[in-house]
């Protein structure tokens, strides 16, 4: 995930009372920031498709784009190396899922038949 930079500046003064008189100082501080430029929430509202990014040294600071099947667009499109994903579960449940791969790496070591 890309990081942008700014520029963040910072001062202080200070005064300080004396019998004799008084004194004052003041300091300015300049540093960089560092900030992503999408959070983590920001990818969780995407919907399947949704590509995101900022173009390096453009005047454009950040697209968002969906992208849609060749065919949605190309009806005579046909491409045999290109075959529709597998099926999306919303729902999975982890400690299953976690047992299952577990089963397949035993079977793929050999530790069982």
């Amino acid at each position: 995930m890309g990081k942008k930079e700014k520029k963040v500046v910072s001062s202080s003064t200070s005064t300080s009372h004396y019998q004799s008189g008084r004194t004052e100082t003041a300091g300015e501080g300049t540093h960089l920031q560092e900030k992503s430029i999408l959070s983590p929430q920001d990818f969780m509202d995407f919907k399947v498709g949704t590509f995101a990014g900022r173009v390096v040294e453009s005047n454009q600071a950040f697209f968002k784009y969906n992208l849609k099947k060749v065919s949605s667009f190309d009806k005579k499109f046909e491409n045999q190396k290109l075959k529709d994903l597998k099926e999306i579960y919303e729902h999975v449940d982890i400690e299953q899922n976690f047992k299952k791969i577990n089963q397949e790496i035993d079977v793929l070591i050999g530790r069982c038949s």
